[in-house]
Order: structure tokens, then C-alpha cells, then sequence
């Protein structure tokens, strides 16, 4: 090996090594080194094989965690969709098996479970069986053919075992598409617990088999999903005579997975007879295994690579020493240099000093790490003269003496030191000092700079908002604690300004979340400038947090919040779109307003709201006065929580005639009688309501009072019931729906459910399966507000609604504003053109009552036809006895 120069022309002959110059002990150093060489290779090899399998072993235990976690969701999804049909079934009373099958053999079933597993890729059909295995509806073809499954292991134990309710089937052949398939087999049950038919989930294993061919990154690996009893259900590679075989006397089932529910287990595969390290994974609801596997001889395939090499470096060493052994004088050199290739070719700096604290090992690394001369950094170099040199290097600092001491201790104590070290240029370096025999010891430096700075930025990132790179909520409440520690102790004032954005959902509406994200981190760029020094955090959506710590307060707050107000004065060009928003702030100021973190917050917000009601761009000081405003809000939301139990809410109703006058059903609408407020109107407790989730008992509440009182007419009007966007999202309102519907014995087509946009918007697909639904059970739906968003076309083409219902603050202005007009008569000519009824909501005069007329206006509501009154007061509309006094109402 020739020897190479550095940049500066200095000689590098790899690593120094200290060699004893008598050849009687060269000769025993040899055969010592030969002994050292050949342990050292054997422990080498051994911890690198070690290694290499525990590496396997971590790979397959993760991809067996994320393919159960997988499977787990894909089995879920399933018993979800059958969970909805079983629920379906059980609110229709199907009694009998027979019941069960003339309710659900038609083509809306059929359709129904189409539509139910059309997003369900790894689901081949859903099946209806009966209770003699007679398959009566499935989701593949239409018309069905003929089909019993009474022989199936499957169906034999769920209909035998009363108390089973699930099963997940063995692998068959289908006996439509010859292909191996599994079946979830759910039990369907009469009120009396009879067995009466099953709900089939079909999965082909194929799904699962081309899912793990794509995961799959050895060249001889394998992925295998068992049922919990050891049954194989699918594997990649594909053996087609191991499918439905049961392998619970494997050691992964016999051992690993009886003790614990993921493992992994080096054995002899059952399948294919090869060495394999398997790591398993049970889902967490289903007895089910995701099972991962890789051979031995391809996870030790790069270590056997390394393995010839490293035997091969040792024989030639070996040879070396031996040849020193025959030609001492010649063959020393050589010695050094292939002791040099080993040393050099780690990746860390090594040291060895022997007992009498000189240099013994260093290699080239160690010196290139902190820049020592070869020359001077050699064998026999002392432990201080070392020091010496890295302090004139500039990665040494401090006295050398206890750091030596300190060295001396560890290895005295026979322990290993592993710690981290900063030097002097900014540089970390991870070392591990272990003790030798005789009071030797050898280090490795490992500079692990790169590696900190990537955790700095991790910790950078979880104290910053990722959009506009401000300081996050995590990192404001931190400098408030601190910001108000120092102004308790110096006696200053402070000021937190809450900042919200104006129409910013609007934006987003209109732009998209793309266009809202652009002006966030435009106007966060033009927010920092103007801040000059005082602390700015983004701490959500569209809401941002100021700190300013100058003492003279409220002057710099109010300064400092004009100077906000003129980031958005005027209208800003965002990516080449104009985009125009404001700013609402709020203020409260440190100690006048609060002295701790949770009271300025909460004044500051106060404040906020204030600026918010008062028509938005303003700035509001906090005011005692506000403080009172938020302890009766807050009152108000504790009596709202007791008002529905309390007997508080009534519904009161508001008459919906055709335009000629007649009575054609009624809006019920909530109000709440407080015991001592008097009428709460629901301006003021409908939304607090929604803002702090009561608003689902309050609409429990009205919907079923709504139809208990509405079933009792003697005229079947229909009554008309207002949803909140936070009502619809739950996943059981169309059970709750059926089952009111049940309990007040009100016919389904007598009820009508208004929406608003705001249904819509979160999460269009799930609206409409729930608004389908509510359709199959034969509730009307009407569009409410229409013509106040932005996507009301859309959603009138994606979902058949039975009313479109125009907005009053149109109607308002349609004999005096010829904008109002027009809208209102592209959206009478739109619903005409779609064939939906349409109905004008705020009609108060006659002038209004004869443009919709003049339009071709089918429906009207407003205080023209009624206003909203105890349903007493249209005792006469809905086929009762007119007392006098509710007559003198509704006329009057």
C-alpha cells in the first residue's frame, strides 16, 4: 500500500500503531496479535451477524405492526358496512327469516349494498343469506343466481352456536369466481334471539396477496395472514396447497404468539423449509395474524460479504504475522500497513493508550477529525502532550488535569464511558472510553455534529408553525410564563394583543385552502415587520397572539395595533389574485387586566369578541364591562346546559302556505322560556349552543317534540325541523331519525329536514351518504338559506332535494333592490328547470307576496301568511277546536 499526501504535503501512512523493535518480542507480539486478530475477528463477525438479525428482526416486527394495523382497518371497514345493514334490518323489525327475506330481496337492497361497498376495494360482494343458506341478494350481479351455503363450516357454526355472532370463515374456492376467498360471516338474529340469515362479507385473497407483493422487498421474503387458530389465509409467494392449512404447532404460534400478541421467532418454515426469521402481528379486533417473514441466508447475505473480507483480512494478517515470524525485518512493514487498512477503514476516530498514558493505536481519522500533526500525534505520544496539541487545534478547552483524572477513574473502575462532548468550534463529538487490562484503555470519537442539528431542527420545528414559520402555541405559552415572571418581579406592564382575521373562511370559500394558506403566510411576513420586537405567534387556524413588553402600556399596545390594522387596510395581490380581509384585535394589558397567563388570555379574547361584534377591523381595550358581558355568556351556557331537563325550551311554529294563501305545513322553531331572563331569543343561545356541544340534546330535544306534536293533528300537515352542521355530522342521526320517527308514530313523508351549506362543506361524500339515508327512510330534505354560499349549484346536481328555500335577507330587498330581484328569480328559474319545489322564506308585505307571485313562486313563509306561535294559536289550521283567545293570536 503506497502512502499518500495530505493537502499541506504531509506524509499519511495510515494508522499508528506502536511496535516494540527486538525481534523476540516482535515474534511474540506476532503470535499475540495473531491470537488478538483471530478473537477479534471471531467477536467481529459475531456481533455483525448478531446485528445483521436483530436489524431483520426490527424491520419484520414494523412491517408486521403496519400490515396489521392495515388489515385491522380493512377488516373494520367491513364490519362497519355490515353493522349499517344489521342496523338497517333491526329498524325495519324483521322477525323471521322469512321477513328477513322478502324485506331485502329487491333491487334497492341490491343497489344499497353496491353503493355500501363501492369504496371497499379489498370487499369482492356483500351477501344476504337466509337461515337455510339460501344466498337471496348479493352486491355483484343483478339478477342473482342460484345459491346455498347451508353445507359451509362456517355457516353450520354460527347457526348452531347461539352464542357466537361473528366468524371469520377458512379460505374456499367461490363458487362464482373459482378464486380463493374468505368470508366475515355476520349473524342476523329475530327479537328472540332466532337464528334467522347471515350478512357475508367476501374478501378474495388475491386482495391481500397482490397488497403484499408490493410490500414484499427481499428477493425470497414472504408475508402470510393466519386466523388466529394457526389457519393460513393468504401468503405471497403463493403455495396453493398450504392455503386453509393449519399451522398452530409452529413454533411462532406454539411459543411466541400464545404468550404475547406480536413476536418474532427464527425457525424452520413449515411452508417451505427454510430457515426464516418471522415476526408476527394479532390485529387488535379480529383473530387474525399478519405474519412477515425473510430467510436467513438472504438477511446474512451482506454479511457473509462482509464476513470474506473480514476472514480474508484476517488469514492475510495472519499470513503476515506468520511470515514475520520466517523474514522478521521484511515483513514488519507489511504487518503495519494491513493493521493500517483495517484501522482506517472505520468510521470513527480510534485511540489506544496503554497504561503508562502513551500513545499505543491512533488512526487517520482521529487526526483528520481534529486536525493533529502525524508527527507529533504519534505512538509514544503522551496523554497530556495530545491534549496540548488539540487545545492549539481549537477543539480542546479547559484544563487538562481532571479530564485526564476523570479518564483514569472510569477505567479504574473497569466501566465503559460513553458521553458527548461540544468542543471549542461548535463541533459535537460522541466518545466511548473502554477500560483494557492493565490499566489500558481505548476510545473511539464519533462526530455526530450533523446528527444534532437535524434534532435542533426537529426541536425548531415543534416550536414554530410549519405555514408561516411564526412561534406556535407551545412556544407562546412559554414566553408568556416567562414575560410575565420578569414583569412581576420589575414591576412593568405588558400588553397581549389577539389578533383574528376577517372573512377569512370566506377566503378560503372562494380561493381554496391553497389561496387561504398564501395570505397566511403574506400577511405573517407583513405582521413581523410592523412588530418591531414585541412577540408574534400564530396559535391557530386564522388566529394570532402578540406580546409586547414595552412598559408603557396601553400607549405601545395602541400603537402597535394601528400599526397591525395598515398590514391589510388595502386590498392584497396574493399569487396573482386580489384578496381583500381585515383585522379584528383585542387587548388586555398586564397587571390593570389580569395577572396571570389564563385571566390576560381570556380578557384579551373577551376584548376580541367585543371587536368582532361591533363590525369587525377595530381594536377593543379590555373593559371591566366585558368581563361582566363573558361571566353572563358563560352563565348562560351553565343554565342552557339544565334547559332541556328543565322544561325551559318550547317550540313554537310558523305557518308555510302556497301563494295563494293556503295552509300547507309549519316550521317548527325553538325558543327558550328562561326562568329568569324571560325569552332567550335564539340569536343569543343557538349559537352557544353549537360552540359548546349542546346543541345536540337541544336538537334530540326539537326534533322529537317537533314530531310527537305534529303526529297528534288531525290534519297531517307536514312540520318542517332546522339541523345544525354539528347535529348532522354524528355518525347515529339517521338512527336517531328512524327511531323518533318509531316512538311518535309520525309518517316519514310528514317530515322535513332543512340543511344549510355548512352540512355540506366539512365532508361532501359522508353529507350526502347520510342525506341518501334519511332519503331511503322516507324523510323529505329541503336546501335552506340557498343562495348565500358558494357551491349551492353543485350540490343541488349531486343530491335530488325535495324543497330549495330562498334566503329572507333576499326577499327582504325585492321591491327595492333590483339585485335582490334577480337573484331571486334565477333561483325560481332554477328550481323550475330542475323540477324542486320552492319556497320564500321573510315575507312580510303584499308588494313581496305579488313579485313572487308574478315569478312563479310556489311556497311562501313569513309574517305576511303567520308569525311564529304556540301551535295553539293555529288550532283551526291543523283540524282542532279554536279557543278564542288563540284565535284573537293568530289573527292579530
Amino acid at each position: 500500500m503506497s502512502a499518500g499526501k495530505d493537502q499541506g504535503g504531509v506524509e499519511k501512512s495510515g494508522a499508528r500503531v506502536a511496535r516494540p523493535r527486538p525481534v523476540r518480542t516482535l515474534i511474540l507480539a506476532a503470535l499475540l496479535l495473531g491470537v488478538v486478530v483471530t478473537a477479534s475477528m471471531a467477536f467481529l463477525l459475531s456481533m455483525l451477524r448478531e446485528r445483521a438479525l436483530m436489524a431483520s428482526e426490527h424491520e419484520l416486527r414494523t412491517t408486521a405492526s403496519i400490515l396489521a394495523e392495515q388489515s385491522n382497518g380493512a377488516f373494520q371497514a367491513l364490519e362497519m358496512v355490515q353493522t349499517s345493514v344489521l342496523e338497517r334490518i333491526q329498524a325495519m323489525g324483521v322477525a323471521t327469516s322469512r321477513d328477513y327475506e322478502q324485506r331485502f330481496s329487491d333491487y334497492d337492497t341490491h343497489a344499497m349494498l353496491q353503493d355500501q361497498i363501492v369504496s371497499l376495494p379489498h370487499v369482492d360482494a356483500l351477501n344476504l343469506i337466509n337461515a337455510d343458506g339460501k344466498l337471496f341478494n348479493y352486491s355483484r350481479q343483478w339478477p342473482i343466481g342460484t345459491l346455498n351455503i347451508a353445507d359451509r363450516a362456517f355457516f353450520k357454526t354460527l347457526k348452531s352456536d347461539p352464542k357466537l355472532t361473528m366468524i371469520v370463515s377458512e379460505p374456499v374456492r367461490n363458487r362464482t369466481t373459482d378464486t380463493w376467498t374468505i368470508y366475515i360471516a355476520r349473524k342476523v338474529s329475530g327479537p328472540d334471539g332466532e337464528f334467522i340469515g347471515l350478512i357475508l362479507g367476501a374478501m378474495q385473497l388475491d386482495y391481500f396477496e397482490q397488497f403484499y407483493r408490493k410490500i414484499v422487498a427481499a428477493p425470497d421474503g414472504s408475508i402470510s395472514l393466519f386466523r388466529r387458530d394457526g389457519l393460513l389465509l393468504a401468503r405471497h409467494p403463493h403455495v396453493d396447497e398450504t392455503i386453509g392449512h393449519f399451522y398452530a404447532s409452529s413454533p411462532l404460534f406454539a411459543g411466541v404468539l400464545s404468550k404475547a400478541e406480536q413476536g418474532v421467532s427464527r425457525q424452520f418454515s413449515i411452508i417451505d423449509g427454510r430457515e426464516r426469521i418471522i415476526a408476527a402481528s394479532a390485529l387488535s379486533r379480529y383473530p387474525i395474524v399478519v405474519a412477515a417473514s425473510a430467510s436467513a441466508d438472504s438477511v446474512l447475505a451482506n454479511w457473509r460479504s462482509e464476513a470474506r473480507y473480514l476472514v480474508g483480512l484476517g488469514l492475510v494478517l495472519l499470513l503476515v504475522i506468520g511470515g514475520a515470524c520466517l523474514v522478521v525485518v521484511r515483513r514488519v512493514h507489511d504487518q503495519g500497513l494491513l493493521l493500517d487498512t483495517a484501522l482506517n477503514n472505520m468510521p470513527y476516530g480510534l485511540i489506544m493508550f496503554g497504561s503508562d498514558d502513551r500513545l499505543a493505536v491512533v488512526n487517520d481519522r482521529f487526526l483528520d477529525m481534529y486536525g493533529l500533526s502525524p508527527d507529533v500525534v504519534k505512538p509514544g505520544c503522551s496523554l497530556y502532550d495530545m491534549l496540548a496539541e488539540r487545545t492549539k487545534a481549537g477543539n480542546f478547552s479547559g484544563d487538562a488535569a481532571p479530564y485526564v483524572a476523570a479518564i483514569h477513574a472510569r477505567v479504574a473502575e473497569g466501566r465503559t464511558d460513553a458521553r458527548m462532548v461540544e468542543t471549542p468550534d461548535g463541533r459535537t463529538i460522541s466518545i466511548s472510553t473502554r477500560p483494557m487490562p492493565g490499566g489500558a484503555f481505548v476510545s473511539t470519537h464519533d462526530d455526530i455534529t450533523e446528527r444534532r442539528r437535524a434534532e435542533e431542527r426537529i426541536a425548531y420545528m415543534a416550536h414554530h408553525d410549519a405555514l408561516t414559520d411564526l412561534p406556535n402555541r407551545a412556544a407562546f405559552n412559554e414566553r408568556l410564563a416567562s414575560t410575565l415572571m420578569r414583569a412581576s418581579v420589575s414591576g412593568d406592564s405588558l400588553a397581549v394583543l389577539c389578533l383574528d382575521f376577517d372573512r377569512f373562511k370566506e377566503i378560503n370559500d372562494v380561493f381554496g385552502h391553497s389561496g387561504g394558506d398564501a395570505l397566511l403566510r403574506e400577511v405573517s411576513r407583513r405582521l413581523r415587520e410592523v412588530t418591531q420586537g414585541a412577540f408574534l405567534a400564530r396559535v391557530g387556524g386564522d388566529e394570532f397572539i402578540l406580546i409586547s413588553d414595552e412598559s408603557d402600556q396601553p400607549r405601545c399596545a395602541g400603537a402597535l395595533a394601528q400599526r397591525l390594522l395598515g398590514v391589510v387596510a388595502d386590498d392584497l395581490q396574493i399569487e396573482g389574485r386580489q384578496m381583500h380581509t381585515g383585522l379584528s384585535i383585542g387587548v388586555a394589558i398586564f397587571p390593570s387586566d389580569g395577572t396571570d397567563a389564563a385571566t390576560l388570555l381570556a380578557n384579551a379574547d373577551a376584548a376580541l369578541y367585543r371587536a368582532k361584534a361591533e363590525g369587525r377591523s377595530r381594536i377593543r381595550f379590555f373593559e371591566s364591562t366585558m368581563d361582566k358581558q363573558l361571566r353572563d355568556r358563560r352563565a348562560l351556557v351553565h343554565d342552557l346546559q339544565s334547559a332541556t331537563a328543565e322544561g325551559q325550551l318550547v317550540l313554537h311554529y310558523q305557518p308555510q302556505a302556497r301563494i295563494n294563501g293556503k295552509v300547507i305545513g309549519f316550521e317548527a322553531l325553538v325558543r327558550w322560556n328562561h326562568p329568569q331572563r324571560g325569552m332567550v331569543p335564539p340569536g343569543d343561545f343557538i349559537a352557544l349552543a353549537e360552540a359548546n356541544g349542546l346543541i345536540a340534546p337541544i336538537g334530540e330535544w326539537v326534533l322529537r317534540e317537533a314530531c310527537r306534536e305534529a303526529a297528534s293533528w288531525p290534519h297531517p300537515l307536514p312540520i318542517a325541523v332546522n339541523l345544525s352542521p354539528i347535529q348532522f355530522r354524528d355518525s347515529q342521526f339517521t338512527s336517531l331519525v328512524h327511531q323518533v320517527l318509531l316512538e311518535t308514530g309520525l309518517r316519514p313523508d310528514r317530515l322535513e329536514l332543512e340543511i344549510t351549506e355548512g352540512v355540506l362543506i366539512d365532508d361532501f361524500a359522508r353529507a350526502v351518504s347520510t342525506l341518501r339515508r334519511l332519503k331511503a327512510l322516507g324523510v323529505r330534505v329541503a336546501m335552506d338559506d340557498f343562495g348565500t354560499g358558494y357551491s349551492s349549484l353543485s350540490y343541488l346536481q349531486s343530491f335530488p332535494f325535495d324543497k330549495i328555500k330562498i334566503d329572507k335577507s333576499f326577499i327582504t330587498d325585492v321591491d327595492r333592490n333590483p339585485q335582490s330581484a334577480a337573484i331571486v328569480r334565477s333561483v325560481i328559474g332554477l328550481a323550475h328547470g330542475l323540477g324542486v319545489p320552492v319556497i320564500a322564506e321573510g315575507v312580510e308585505t303584499d308588494e313581496q307576496l305579488s313579485f313572487l307571485l308574478l315569478e312563479g313562486c310556489e311556497e311562501v313563509q313569513g309574517y305576511f301568511i303567520g308569525r311564529p306561535f304556540p301551535i295553539a294559536a293555529y288550532a283551526e289550521w291543523i283540524g282542532r277546536t279554536v279557543p278564542d283567545e288563540s284565535r284573537a293570536l293568530a289573527t292579530g
